[in-house]
């Protein structure tokens, strides 16, 4: 089969004015945005003929706690890692003086979230895109979510070498599946003051439900639905593969049985093994690929997305599954972050084993693109397909096709094709002519012969086989050397074609078909290795024959014809 991704191309190029606290001015930076998005049924035309039909894959978030999801070796100290990569802080400040936050220094009374070692002490802090910033009073306290900056302004001869830190604004990335953001009381989460009961009212239980929700990432993993292993790059082009166990089988797709595959790491860590059964309790649902949001372990960085909903609250589970384990999959190379790649810990499972319930948890949208959006075709029908999709006038769609080889190797076999059909034509001629020329020169050119004979009492037949004879003999040993030869010479060739391919025909056929072939692969390939000369010699042995019997045979009654005195009188003359 042939696998296609489909990206939506973005447009409406502008420029939007982004304040610089740094400058005192705006400054212009490059935006675009993704138009109207192209929904994948738009792609369902007549003649497509789709194996798979075009879908945006979604994946789900599994809150697993109980699990060992990151490096346990010694020496490994997963809270440095993950802290270390990462630049946000939620903390508790007071400022050391009253003035604006453009940029004002604080003291850092608490930290709630964050790397202890990103500063030293005291931190200046910045609402640096703001042309309005805070005023922060001296003696309040203040709880502010920051990220690291890489520059400073505005500190004068302060000896404190730490950067600014700038604030950054929490919000809910909740959305449709379409991309449209949820709405609700939760307005988003930047910086606001510390009272007395603060944390028992609806803003600061937002604020413990953020706090919480960093320990709600990291201890997730995502879960990838499938229709079909191979619509996963990583699986078609052999990078990742099951390694212990088997794939799903068609019953398994179709049904949405609980089964999985596991990455092997995780399998390791946790002890499990083909058999075994893990419950996935879903708590989100997004539809951007997983590669991109869950690197492996140690970078620091969690998903670029919220676990905050619209009204200020953490995901619920819409879903609990408890899946048997029947393959454990590897993969040669990991490539994270690329199109292509299978994230860290992803679990596999049918496609049909979760049908909805998800509305209320998706996190993230996103138009097609090549990491969550593909289908299949069969083999072979690249071309006929794009006739038939560039008539759609998608003229903002990207379609990228892998097929193994398969398009290179047909135009191969048809340019051969081509060149044996004008071999065959020319070697046609060829025979016909040298027949004709033979015919000529030992049967044609021999009427004297054939008259003496005559008047010497032979009969017709007779005279025929005088002629003929010689020249079918002839004929006949061409015939078999020239068999001989050519069946030696395809044999040959066909032997070193099936030593140099490196096609790979798995995904053309059906894995149902497996069986069979495997229990009569020795003797079909045995079979096959006899007859492929010969299916060619004797049809082609036969046709020389019957050109030749019609020539030679054309030429003899020419002479017989005849009246025998008529031709000597002729030669007399």
């Amino acid at each position: 089969m042939t696998i296609a991704t489909v990206e939506q191309k973005r447009e409406n190029v502008s420029y939007m004015p982004l304040w610089d606290a740094g400058t005192k001015d705006y400054s212009y930076v490059f935006s675009s945005s993704d138009g109207r998005w192209i929904d994948p049924e738009e792609l369902d035309f007549e003649g497509a003929d789709y194996i798979q039909k075009p879908k945006k894959r979604v994946f789900f978030g599994a809150y697993m706690p109980e699990y060992v999801l990151y490096n346990t070796e010694d020496g490994y100290d997963f809270d440095y890692m993950m802290e270390s990569g990462n630049r946000s802080i939620i903390a508790e400040v007071e400022p050391l003086w009253t003035g604006k936050a453009a940029p004002v220094k604080v003291r850092v009374k608490r930290l709630l979230m964050g790397n202890e070692n990103l500063f030293l002490g005291d931190l200046w802090i910045c609402d640096h895109y703001n042309p309005d910033p805070p005023v922060l009073e001296r003696g309040k306290t203040y709880i502010v979510s920051l990220v690291s900056g890489m520059t400073r302004h505005d500190t004068g001869n302060d000896e404190d070498l730490s950067s600014e830190y700038t604030f950054s604004e929490l919000r809910s990335t909740q959305c449709t599946a379409q991309g449209e953001q949820v709405t609700g009381s939760f307005e988003g989460l930047k910086i606001d003051e510390v009272t007395d009961g603060f944390y028992e009212t609806e803003k600061g239980r937002q604020w413990l439900a953020v706090l919480d929700e960093q320990y709600l990432l990291v201890n997730t993993v995502p879960v990838q639905p499938v229709d079909d292993l191979r619509l996963l790059r990583g699986f078609y082009e052999g990078n990742a593969y099951v390694e212990e166990g088997r794939e799903f089988t068609e019953e398994e797709y179709k049904e949405g049985a609980s089964v999985c595959l596991v990455p092997d790491l995780f399998a390791k860590m946790n002890g499990l093994q083909v058999g075994d059964k893990i419950t996935l309790p879903l708590i989100y649902a997004n539809y951007v690929s997983p590669a991109n949001v869950y690197p492996p372990s140690g970078s620091g960085i969690a998903g670029g997305f919220s676990l905050i909903d619209a009204d200020g609250q953490l995901y619920q589970p819409f879903a609990e599954e408890t899946c048997e384990i029947v393959g454990i999959y590897a993969q040669d190379t990991r490539r994270d972050f690329a199109d292509d790649a299978i994230a860290f810990n992803e679990i596999i499972i049918p496609g049909m084993l979760v049908e909805g319930g998800w509305s209320e948890n998706i996190v993230e949208a996103s138009p097609m693109r090549a990491d969550n959006t593909s289908f299949q075709i069969p083999n072979g029908t690249i071309a006929k397909y794009m006739k038939g999709f560039q008539q759609l006038g998608y003229d903002d769609l990207k379609i990228r096709f892998y097929d193994n080889g398969y398009s290179d190797m047909q135009e191969g076999i048809e340019n051969r094709k081509i060149s044996s059909y004008t071999f065959l034509a020319g070697g046609v001629l060829m025979t016909v002519l040298v027949l004709l020329l033979f015919g000529y020169l030992f049967i044609g050119r021999q009427e004297q012969r054939t008259a003496i004979e005559r008047c010497l009492g032979m009969t017709r037949r007779g005279c025929s086989l005088s002629l003929m004879s010689g020249m079918m003999l002839l004929v006949a040993a061409g015939i078999i050397a020239g068999g001989v030869a050519g069946a030696a010479g395809v044999a040959l060739i066909a032997k070193e074609a099936g030593q140099e391919t490196d096609y790979n025909t798995m995904y053309s056929q059906s894995s149902l078909s497996a069986g069979l072939e495997e229990a009569q692969g020795e003797t079909d390939q045995e079979e096959t290795d006899v007859n492929l000369p010969l299916c060619g010699v004797i049809p082609a042995a036969v046709a020389v024959a019957v050109v030749s019997v019609a020539v030679i045979g054309g030429f003899a009654y020419r002479n017989l014809r005849r009246e025998p005195l008529v031709l000597l009188e002729q030669y007399e003359e």
